[in-house]
């Protein structure tokens, strides 16, 4: 059963609109894409109808073009190159009228394209589809170009009909009894502008559910249509939403030897659309990688986490670059690969106190304080022997340094800075390293007790002169 989309939903404040979805077809390559015809639609509304699917090249497909039309043979252009035509069944002629029922045509493509790249060509020299005498013509009722909807009869939409002269915006539909065309303008689209979200997956069993949250908030659930067939998912916010935002689980997975059923999720991409720009976040969880459109390298900064997946030698770990596939309840999500965050909690005598965060000999960060107690936080790479920075060990020299001591005799202000602890924190596990100053693990300069400031274990939580709180042997004075 395809999901429904009759009607949006609303969840904190983000309008989500319900996603088409719709079989990829992996067949042979044309002009980098492949191209199909599925069931006739009414005018303006969405398909529900379970597609067939021919897997014969396995690519991964970035763009999804759907073109709604009746009538006769015409032309898919992209970028004024054709790469598909296509054969409506549906007769539409303005002599009779149109009954307001379409084909819809689908062509797919590894490259990203926008609807400005789009046009339709009509041409009235093709082969006939039973109509007898009655002069051929082409209605188009709207295309979609990864869940954006572009009417025809859109004032930007451009009109070409050759035979009566027509070459501009003129609000049509329907091209009667002469060459002509349709193109499409990418910044007035009937679909809300926010960002437009494409997941291509594949359910092994044809059974698998796969949910979507954003911010950790549920969205959607997703069914598939098949077994082994790779489906794309489509849907579009009103909010601008980032590629790390986004969160796909697998949440009912079975195996029962004995009828030989065992349902896996394999996710093939994850991809945010800038409906405005056109720029997209792609993120291929097989290759570990996450790419913006508009540049030629990964980010270093993102990587593909998982929970789930399974690979030789270490069982089913949670971690990055472990592929796409879930063979047990789990998730996929883009996250920092600066997997290591730092909390401090602190205040200010005076409130113009100053900090800096060391971590494995590296300056990570400064820090203004306030009089009250509040929470800093950082986030950093990991520093182990991996990324050059040391051992393991070092992510215990974690070290809290003081920078602005001052004292006015005149007003009495003196700057004191309290910290009451800080965390060197696992993104990946939740695991914490957690510090306390005054106690006998946390080695400090700067405090003052007994008369006098002198270094060591176990002296307090307030630095009165400039000096730091140190966790481990990294020790900087």
């Amino acid at each position: 059963m395809l999901p429904n989309t009759a009607n949006a939903s609303l969840f904190n404040g983000i309008v989500v609109f319900p996603p088409k979805q719709v079989s990829i077809f992996l067949s042979s390559k044309k002009v980098e894409g492949s191209q199909m015809k599925s069931n006739k639609h009414a005018a303006s509304e969405t398909s529900h109808s379970s597609l067939q699917v021919e897997a014969l090249e396995p690519r991964m497909m970035l763009s999804t073009v759907e073109v709604f039309a009746a009538g006769s043979q015409f032309d898919l252009l992209i970028d004024g190159q054709q790469v598909a035509t296509f054969d409506p069944s549906i007769e539409s002629n303005p002599v009779f009228g149109f009954d307001g029922q379409t084909d819809r045509f689908v062509f797919e493509t590894d490259e990203t394209i926008d609807a400005s790249q789009v046009a339709i060509d009509f041409r009235v020299g093709g082969p006939s589809i039973g109509r007898g005498t009655v002069a051929r013509s082409l209605f188009v009722d709207r295309i979609v170009v990864d869940g954006e909807t572009f009417e025809a009869e859109s004032p930007t939409t451009r009109f070409v009909n050759e035979r009566l002269g027509i070459d501009g915006f003129a609000q049509q539909d329907t091209i009667f009894a002469s060459p002509g065309s349709f193109t499409f303008d990418q910044d007035n689209t009937s679909s809300p502008l926010g960002t437009r979200i494409r997941i291509d997956a594949l359910g092994q069993t044809g059974d698998e559910n796969l949910r979507l949250l954003i911010n950790d908030q549920f969205v959607q659930d997703f069914s598939f249509g098949a077994a082994n067939e790779t489906q794309s998912f489509f849907f579009t916010t009103r909010e601008i939403v980032n590629i790390d935002d986004l969160q796909i689980q697998f949440t009912n997975d079975l195996f029962d030897p004995e009828n030989g059923v065992d349902r896996n999720l394999e996710i093939q991409s994850l991809q945010t659309i800038d409906p405005v720009t056109g720029i997209r976040a792609i993120a291929r969880p097989e290759a570990g990688t996450v790419t913006r459109s508009d540049q030629t390298t990964p980010s270093s900064r993102l990587g593909v986490f998982t929970s789930g997946a399974f690979s030789q030698g270490e069982g089913i770990v949670s971690g990055f670059d472990r592929g796409g596939t879930l063979v047990t309840n789990g998730l996929l999500e883009v996250r920092s690969t600066e997997n290591l965050r730092i909390r401090v909690d602190a205040f200010g005598e005076t409130g113009d106190e100053e900090f800096q965060v060391f971590l494995a000999g590296q300056l990570q960060g400064t820090f203004n304080v306030s009089q009250e107690l509040e929470s800093y936080f950082l986030t950093v790479p990991d520093f182990g022997e991996q990324n050059g920075f040391g051992t393991g060990a070092d992510r215990d020299s974690l070290i809290i340094k003081f920078i602005n001591d001052d004292f006015d005799p005149v007003t009495g202000l003196d700057n004191n800075l309290t910290i009451t602890g800080f965390q060197l924190i696992d993104l990946e596990s939740d695991n914490r390293i957690i510090r306390r100053p005054g106690s006998s693990d946390v080695f400090t300069t700067g405090t003052f007790v007994d008369g006098g400031i002198e270094p060591g274990f176990g002296r307090g939580n307030t630095l009165h002169a400039n000096g730091v709180f140190s966790s481990g042997p990294g020790f900087i004075g």
